[in-house]
């Protein structure tokens, strides 16, 4: 087969960009509660196969640069990348810097959170849009753009 295609995922950090395509490769997931909270961790600690490491230390992110994990079935690749924050321009820099590279991109996947959506009326949101239009040719991959609404807060 020839080069193969990449759907990466974008967002603001904890938005759950990384719990989503570990799903999508076949990772056993959980919901557990603690403290009052709701978070999704793998089940099986001992997971042969390669994804993203799910979750956050004190608000750091566990996702340091993007990251592509193939996905054997549909022959793709699951494009995991960093929280796009404006508190880390070096890795937004490196994002955008990949993604602009990557060629065969079959979409763009922005994962977003009520938080994203409502706190001050939704400027994260826009400063994601306003990055996703610095970033790439709107008119180039409008139709590849995808938005994805994760109701898990973390």
């Amino acid at each position: 087969m020839g080069k193969k295609e990449l759907v990466a995922f974008v967002g603001p950090m904890a938005s759950g960009k990384s719990t989503i395509i570990s799903h999508l490769l076949g990772v056993p997931l959980e919901s557990v509660r603690l403290d009052g909270s709701r978070f999704i961790r793998e089940s099986n600690s001992n997971e042969p196969r390669p994804h993203p490491q799910i979750g956050h230390n004190n608000m750091k992110s566990c996702t340091e640069m993007p990251e592509p994990f193939l996905e054997e079935e549909l022959n793709i690749y699951l494009c995991d990348t960093p929280g796009l924050e404006p508190v880390r321009p070096e890795l937004k820099l490196l994002t955008d810097v990949f993604l602009q590279k990557a060629q065969k991109i079959r979409a763009i996947v922005v994962v977003i959170t009520m938080g994203c959506l409502c706190e001050n009326r939704g400027a994260q949101f826009k400063d994601l849009i306003k990055d996703i239009c610095k970033t790439f040719d709107l008119q180039q991959i409008r139709s590849r753009l995808i938005f994805m609404y994760n109701t898990i807060d973390a």
